[in-house]
C-alpha cells in the first residue's frame, strides 16, 4: 500500500490563481482511510472558513495536486 503524504491533522493551503483573480484556504486533514472493497487510500478533510464543510478525497487527487500546501503538521 502507498504511503499517505498527508496525516490526520495536517493544515494543508489550497491556492488557485486565475488571470488576476486568486484565492486561497485552509483545510485540515481530519481521516486518512481505505474503503473495505478497495485498498485505495482517501483523505477526509475539513475546509476552514464562514462555511466549513467536510469533503473526501482520492489520496492521489491531494497527493499529486500542485495547488495544495503544508502549513503545519499534526501531532
Amino acid at each position: 500500500m502507498k504511503k499517505a503524504k498527508y496525516n490526520q491533522g495536517d493544515m494543508l493551503r489550497y491556492s488557485n490563481k486565475i488571470g488576476d483573480f486568486g484565492w486561497a484556504e485552509l483545510c485540515v486533514i481530519t481521516e486518512v482511510f481505505t474503503l473495505p472493497d478497495d485498498a485505495s487510500l482517501f483523505y477526509r478533510v475539513m475546509w476552514l472558513g464562514e462555511e466549513t464543510e467536510e469533503m473526501v478525497y482520492h489520496i492521489s487527487h491531494l497527493d499529486n495536486s500542485t495547488m495544495y500546501s503544508t502549513v503545519m503538521r499534526g501531532q
